[in-house]
């Protein structure tokens, strides 16, 4: 059987397609259908907006698929009157198996795929028949019968021409092999990073006005009583408290408690 010249003989898919679409619609459009299209230009004959592509794969003795792009103003509409993208794209998957009971094959344990508009041709010189669902002169959809290969996989040269990530293989790691030394303790690999280390006597707020008011020889008072420990913090993040000391007329701090997740340990 050629599907293909059923369909360009007739446009019962089309028509059983723009049914389904009505129905769920909730008869709130009425739908025509055009007279069938040949051009291997499918951008051509799909909707200008095509938000949703559907095809089937045929069980014919050649490679032949019936797809159908609806276009973006079409598919809101189904997700408004449906209440969801979900039911919207399923109304569009019925219309699909519609057409398919139309060409003469049982549409029983086909599944449609999603796939863009452009590759609905498939291989160059492809024959093919593209006929419009319309409501009034808008082609908010269009049916597909395409007989001939899909086009194939892009090469990993194609995907680096055009920029797009190179899937890779990667040998699965060996469980056995021990680690390098290096890696045995992870804190190896950050024992040279060096660390900003901050000394917080007290703090204090204070007004812009009093700042503006700041000169030579004024005292700020901090929140810190006298003799109480200061916290040490490691970029921002206070991990020790300690006492103020002066070694060799400099000053330092003697560590008396460590801040850690469970607490302060002396």
């Amino acid at each position: 059987m050629n599907a293909l010249e059923d369909l360009q003989l007739e446009a019962g898919p089309a028509i059983a397609a723009a049914s389904v679409l009505e129905q769920a619609l909730a008869g709130a459009s009425v739908f025509s259908v055009g007279q069938s299209q040949h051009s291997e230009d499918v951008a051509a004959l799909v909707p200008a907006e095509t938000a949703a592509v559907l095809t089937v794969t045929l069980p014919t003795d050649e490679p032949t698929r019936l797809g159908i792009a609806v276009s973006a103003s079409l598919l809101a509409a189904l997700e408004q009157t449906l209440g969801s993208a979900v039911a919207a794209t399923a109304a569009v998957g019925e219309a699909l198996l519609a057409a398919v009971g139309q060409t003469g094959l049982a549409p029983e344990g086909l599944a449609p795929e999603p796939g863009e508009a452009a590759t609905l041709a498939g291989e160059p010189g492809n024959p093919l028949t593209a006929v419009a669902i319309l409501e009034g002169s808008e082609r908010l959809a269009t049916v597909v019968l395409r007989v001939g290969p899909d086009l194939p996989d892009p090469s990993p040269e194609d995907l680096a021409a055009d920029g797009a990530a190179i899937p890779h293989e990667f040998a699965p790691l060996d469980s056995n092999t021990e680690p390098p030394a290096a890696l045995a303790n992870g804190l190896d690999l950050i024992q040279d990073v060096e660390m900003q280390v901050t000394a917080v006597l007290g703090r204090a707020e204070l007004s812009v006005r009093e700042l503006l008011s700041l000169r030579a020889g004024a005292v700020v008072e901090l929140d810190q009583a006298a003799g109480s420990p200061v916290d040490v913090l490691v970029n921002g993040t206070r991990i020790a408290r300690g006492e103020v000391v002066v070694i060799d007329e400099e000053f330092g701090i003697r560590i008396s408690e460590i801040v850690t997740g469970n607490g302060i340990h002396r």
